[in-house]
């Protein structure tokens, strides 16, 4: 099956094996869906397309036994907007239509997702567009079942040779496979003529924290994603790389083309490596503003997402007592901590806060916290420059 196809010793893109290692970590890591784990991080960049992965993909049958969906009953996470918080099924949803014009979706009868999880976004399809047949395909077992409970059409991964698609979605999947290559010429098998492929991944032209996710095997500029696609006769129409808050994500639509394409081998630019020296600054910065908060002091962490397990794996945050969780949104994980609103904060004897969100959302966050007397340390202010 795609998903397993590899080549340990080669380039996925390139064929070639010399490569330069960008970081080394033993110990504790982190993966996508918030896990911290003791483990090895090893990336590596290849010498000749510039392509960076993981240097140890594990194998087939290890790969598949491992992989795992984080599901649960909670609500679909929810993202900060101007306007409030947006669930994020919604927030994919919208920027994939902005991408397709009515136009194209009236000639698209049937929509495929590929890597459907328990189906938050093929459920907003289904929504809108009740008369097209949609189909998920996911490789967890827990996952399908929870789609089919939600009334969805989600089905195993290894049946999806069966069926074709008019519109092919795949959102923070590629990332995760051990052969991209193999998985977008997987994709395009099952597209109709003229069909259309959405995929969704982190991007490496700016700094990025992703290059830490020991699960994300590999880490691509959006020019190594469209030199991926041209292996699968899939050309590119459009790309967004700047939403807002999700700047660090791309989305793409790529078409099948009609005539073979020319494969294209080029070293392309990519920001892993500032990524790498800008994050091993700022966990070093982080851990001696954690030595300025004194033993006495009432402490507390804003934010309980992505950024505070971040900083939670790779600092002395793990280190320091927290007496407060300040988030809005209930979590599933259980802390150590209290968690309160953050509109309660004046209700608390709290004197400093660390401000652990996206640097996207610091405004918003600073004015719920405008008038009240406590330090304030906002750790990633320097990525708002980068």
């Amino acid at each position: 099956m795609f998903f397993f196809k590899n080549n340990l010793k080669e380039c996925d893109l390139c064929k070639s094996k010399k490569y330069n290692v960008l970081l080394e970590h033993n110990g504790k890591v982190m993966t996508s869906d918030q896990q911290i784990k003791l483990s090895k991080i090893i990336k590596i960049e290849c010498k000749k397309c510039g392509l960076v992965r993981n240097k140890n993909i594990e194998r087939e049958i290890n790969y598949k036994k491992k992989y795992t969906y984080n599901t649960s009953k909670k609500k679909d996470v929810q993202f900060f907007n101007n306007k409030g918080s947006l669930d994020r099924s919604s927030q994919i949803f919208d920027w994939i239509s902005s991408l397709i014009s009515k136009k194209q979706f009236l000639k698209i009868h049937t929509i495929i997702e590929v890597g459907c999880g328990e189906g938050n976004l093929l459920l907003k399809f289904q929504k809108e567009f009740p008369k097209k047949k949609i189909i998920g395909f996911e490789i967890n077992e827990k996952a399908i079942q929870e789609g089919k409970r939600k009334g969805l059409d989600v089905r195993n991964l290894e049946e999806m040779i069966n069926e074709k698609a008019d519109l092919v979605i795949s959102y923070a999947v590629i990332e995760h496979t051990t052969s991209p290559k193999e998985f977008l010429k997987s994709v395009s098998k099952i597209l109709n003529p003229n069909g259309l492929v959405l995929l969704g991944t982190p991007h490496q032209d700016k700094i990025s924290h992703d290059i830490f996710f020991v699960d994300h095997i590999f880490h691509f500029s959006s020019k190594h994603v469209q030199d991926l696609a041209r292996f699968a006769n899939l050309k590119i129409l459009k790309k967004s790389t700047k939403q807002w808050p999700i700047d660090s994500f791309g989305i793409y639509l790529f078409q099948l083309s009609k005539t073979k394409m020319r494969e294209i081998i080029r070293n392309r630019k990519n920001k892993c490596r500032d990524s790498i020296k800008f994050y091993l600054n700022l966990f070093y910065s982080v851990n001696q503003e954690l030595k300025q908060i004194k033993k006495n002091e009432k402490f507390a962490v804003l934010g309980l997402g992505e950024f505070f397990n971040l900083l939670y794996t790779y600092t002395k945050l793990n280190d320091k007592k927290i007496n407060y969780g300040l988030d809005d949104f209930s979590k599933n994980k259980k802390f150590t901590f209290p968690i309160i609103p953050i509109n309660k904060v004046k209700s608390q004897k709290i004197d400093s806060i660390f401000v652990c969100v996206n640097p996207n959302y610091y405004n918003i966050i600073l004015n719920k916290l405008k008038n009240k007397k406590i330090k304030i340390f906002l750790p990633f202010q320097k990525m708002k420059k980068h």
